[in-house]
């Protein structure tokens, strides 16, 4: 059973003003917005924002901004921002290609060159640093600061100047922070293990725009720009053939087309086009027999309704097209009223600015992927988390420590790919709540719909804890303790404990 984990930070959102976080401007030339120096786990973690509008440097000089934390006479540099004018540009760049040693920054700009003025350089971008260092006990009550080294020609230092960014680091605990005489709450979280996706399978859609000529059926890969959006097609397809983890399990196509001509001949021809790519695939990426099918295809009015309720080109005469495409009447019916509306101009327009999208072709792969380890699916999760199971991701989240930043984060991201998921939400909302982060944690719970379970319970009275509502944060933990939440039970003695003492 993980702890419940609350910050500083977390303790000043819910209603103890104050800051620690300073923001400096350098002369109003670079402001600098702080927005993390916190110490989890056994690692630092900075993120500041800079921005540099306004700032001028000269086309010989070069401006070093580097964050340090600072504790007596002791100190660590975290990677520096190189800001180099014109001419120190090219130098540098110079050096860097006779391989020369050089500082390795975090990042190098050059300036922006306004009007005709040679001499300064301009800047305005927004930059967003973010850094991280191994922690050391030292660096506990360590500042946070920024080192801003102005060097002119030849490279020698003009300027050397310190800025506060943090008056002291902010650490993740094992205890709530609260003011001297009331009692630190320990409150618990309950999660959810998902059940195991037996088989898993996914599946792509992909739109192919492929142009044919007029009335025929016959794929020229040269034609247009048929060739990039062959090649991408292809390469969603051999990706998912060379992956050892993925089995293609099939492919359909299915061709789509614009409203001219009968409704008869566009059938026709939207099945010819779509046999036409399907064998050009199979003979581009080996394609195993019988997995790959042609759909019925056809008119794409459904795509017309939705153009017609989204296109502005379209607003004006959005209602007469809804009723004609609502009549109880033929495709070729339809068309013909839409033809004559406006004499034609109506019409016109569908044909240059909706027409060209519908016609296309559709290919949908299917296939199945391989159950994973946790050190396998956290080499899959840096490039593919879409491939996990929602267990996978939870067993994911729990190898890391929940101070640890991907504890959180692995959880948002299984939320995120499983939107729909009761399971998924209310975990992503327990791993916000043990962060700290109740208003993040309630927009999750708000997904929830099953409101009966024991967990959901128990978690929306650690919500309230947090918010300092005890009265509901008591009914709610009632409720989870008698559906048979253990956590519910040491919350609800955690908070007994906290009204005892504030009566006190």
């Amino acid at each position: 059973m993980k702890k419940y984990i609350f910050s500083f930070m977390t303790w000043l959102a819910v209603g103890v003003t104050g800051s620690v976080l300073a923001q400096s401007n350098y002369g109003g030339k670079i402001k600098v917005v702080p927005h993390e120096a916190i110490h989890r786990g056994d690692s630092v973690y900075l993120k500041i924002d800079l921005s540099l509008e306004g700032l001028s440097v000269g086309t010989d000089r070069s401006l070093t901004l580097t964050p340090m934390l600072m504790a007596g006479d002791r100190n660590c540099e975290l990677p520096s921002i190189l800001i180099n004018g014109a001419t120190r540009q090219k130098l540098y760049d110079r050096e860097h290609s006779l391989n020369k040693k050089l500082p390795v920054p975090y990042m190098v700009l050059t300036s922006k060159r306004q009007n005709d003025d040679r001499s300064v350089g301009n800047y305005d971008r927004t930059i967003s640093y973010a850094a991280a260092v191994a922690y050391a006990d030292w660096m506990h009550d360590a500042r946070v600061v920024m080192l801003e080294d102005l060097c002119g020609c030849g490279g020698h230092a003009e300027q050397v100047s310190i800025e506060p960014l943090a008056t002291r680091l902010q650490h993740v605990t094992d205890t709530i922070v609260t003011p001297v005489g009331e009692y630190t709450m320990h409150p618990v979280l309950a999660y959810i293990r998902p059940q195991v996706e037996a088989h898993k399978e996914r599946s792509e859609s992909h739109e192919i725009n492929l142009h044919f000529p007029v009335g025929q059926s016959t794929l020229l890969p040269d034609f247009s720009d048929n060739a990039a959006e062959l090649a991408g097609i292809e390469k969603q397809i051999r990706n998912i053939q060379s992956e050892s983890g993925l089995t293609l399990d099939g492919m359909s196509v299915r061709g789509a087309a614009s409203l001219e001509g009968s409704e008869a001949s566009n059938a026709r021809l939207s099945e010819g086009r779509a046999q036409a790519l399907l064998n050009y695939l199979s003979t581009r990426t080996s394609l195993p027999y019988g997995i790959c099918r042609v759909l019925p295809g056809g008119e794409d009015w459904e795509m017309m309704r939705k153009e017609v309720e989204e296109n502005p080109m379209l607003s004006t005469r959005r209602y007469e097209l809804e009723q004609i495409i609502n009549l109880p009447a033929s495709a070729d019916r339809k068309e013909q009223l839409i033809r004559q509306m406006d004499n034609g101009a109506v019409y016109r327009t569908l044909n240059v600015y909706v027409f060209p999208r519908m016609r296309r072709v559709i290919c949908d792969l299917n296939y199945s992927v391989k159950a994973y380890s946790v050190d396998e699916a956290r080499r899959v999760y840096t490039t593919q988390p879409q491939l996990l199971s929602l267990e996978e991701l939870y067993l994911l989240a729990n190898s890391y420590d929940s101070s640890d930043p991907h504890f959180g984060e692995v959880f948002e991201t299984a939320a995120r790919l499983f939107p729909d998921n009761q399971t998924a939400s209310l975990n992503a909302a327990a791993s916000y709540l043990q962060q700290g982060n109740a208003q993040r944690a309630k927009l999750y719970l708000d997904k929830v719909t099953d409101t009966n379970t024991g967990e959901y319970a128990n978690n929306l009275g650690v919500y309230y804890l947090l918010t300092g509502d005890y009265a509901q944060a008591g009914q709610w933990l009632d409720r989870a303790a008698a559906r048979g939440c253990t956590q519910a039970t040491q919350n609800k003695a955690e908070l007994l404990h906290k009204q005892q003492s504030l009566k006190h």
